[in-house]
């Protein structure tokens, strides 16, 4: 029987009837390879750079792994687009951070790059094992952005309608005291993740959102995403404060806020260990204040600076 992933450890997680036969982008191209959810230079470099071989399975000393999961889920000409999306954050990123020097800017091309891993991950948690008891509520819940997303990877669409939120783990080191820090946990650690609620002003006891919204996040070493929909944050009770960083896409920086912290500690379900979280009060996340959202969705740009 042929493999479905490219560790054995990886082969328990995916149900075989569930892979795909024809490329998940393109929809007709052939499955020739195994595609990388988590693209493959991520694990290469950090191990490089923490001189460290041992990588680890949710964190479990039992599961050492050599590389992040990978299955056929695209052609060879789609994978070839996503490498492209990769080149600029590998090669001006990334690979700058680890070498000591300046990482260059992000850009447009970072925006292409979180979405495509974005993509990935709904496609991929789509076929686990753990997801089929919930497979109506999962593709009720993440359809629209899979498929928002695979128009706009595929350039049949200009927009994507959701919002890139980067966040560079240096916004943390130079803001919180390193004894509440795990050095080695934020620098050399990577993580994905999936979560989905409703929104409600409490206040007035009205539902502002009647389906569950998608939040897709991951970390690969030195920088977090968070891929949402656009105007998620607005109307929110918790400070969130970011630069705008494309002029034609909804890609931000995030700066450092206390509160921006228990937004990590409450959408990684209690998980964020990078980080000693303890002392941080955690707020209502899913809270918003129904005017401002209103005003926020027509126009307004409030928490939010200008591009540089």
């Amino acid at each position: 029987m042929e493999k479905l992933t490219n560790l054995g450890i990886y082969e328990e997680l995916f149900k075989a009837e569930k892979m795909p036969t024809k490329c998940l982008l393109c929809k007709t191209g052939e499955l020739d390879e195994l595609g990388h959810i988590i693209p493959k230079f991520v694990m290469r470099w950090l191990k490089r750079a923490s001189k460290l071989n041992s990588f680890y399975f949710n964190n479990d000393r039992d599961k050492m792994v050599a590389d992040t999961p990978a299955f056929k889920m695209m052609c060879k000409t789609c994978e070839d687009k996503f490498s492209t999306f990769e080149k600029y954050f590998t090669d001006e990123i990334f690979k700058k951070y680890y070498r000591g020097k300046t990482p260059s800017p992000i850009d447009d091309e970072v925006y292409n790059f979180a979405i495509s891993i974005a993509w990935r991950l709904i496609v991929s948690t789509e076929r686990l094992k753990d997801t089929q008891p919930k497979e109506n509520t999962f593709e009720a819940i993440y359809s629209l952005s899979e498929s928002m997303m695979r128009d706009y990877l595929s350039n049949e669409t200009e927009k994507c309608h959701h919002s890139v939120y980067a966040l560079p783990i240096d916004n943390l080191t130079k803001n919180i005291s390193n004894n509440l820090i795990d050095d080695n946990a934020l620098k050399y650690t990577i993580r994905q993740g999936l979560k989905a609620h409703l929104i409600a002003d409490e206040r007035r006891g009205i539902a502002l959102s009647f389906i569950h919204l998608p939040i897709i996040h991951f970390k690969i070493g030195c920088y977090y995403f968070f891929i949402l929909q656009d105007n998620y944050f607005a109307g929110a009770d918790f400070e969130i404060s970011s630069t705008k960083a494309s002029k034609s896409k909804e890609l931000y920086v995030l700066d450092y806020t206390p509160d921006l912290l228990g937004f990590m500690e409450w959408l990684m379900d209690g998980h964020f260990f990078e980080v000693n979280t303890k002392d941080i009060p955690l707020k209502s996340y899913t809270h918003r204040d129904a005017p401002t959202l209103w005003n926020l969705v027509f126009g307004s740009n409030k928490a939010q600076s200008d591009p540089v």
